[in-house]
């Protein structure tokens, strides 16, 4: 299908309605032989018209998998609008 990928971990409700309401633009990669990916979600980034990128969605997605993954002082850094570590200060 569609060359230009993004793969995100969502929490598992969001895969599964956006794989199965969306098909055409969301899919499951295939998993590794050790597991990784079996919890993730891809999106086609490549696809006209209609079924092009929406950003904001995309943005939104990334923003609940960095959530679900990064360590509780990231979090609590980005809660509190702080630039990450390196950039800034």
């Amino acid at each position: 299908m569609a060359g230009c990928r993004c793969g995100a971990r969502p929490c598992p409700r969001s895969k599964e309605e956006l794989v199965t309401t969306e098909p055409r633009r969301f899919f499951r990669p295939q998993p590794s032989t050790s597991g990784t990916f079996a919890t993730w979600i891809g999106v086609y980034l490549d696809l006209p018209g209609d079924d092009g990128v929406d950003w904001d969605e995309i943005a939104a997605i990334l923003g609940e998998a960095y959530r679900l993954m990064a360590p509780r002082q990231l979090l609590a850094q980005l809660d509190r609008g702080e630039p990450p570590l390196g950039r800034g200060r």
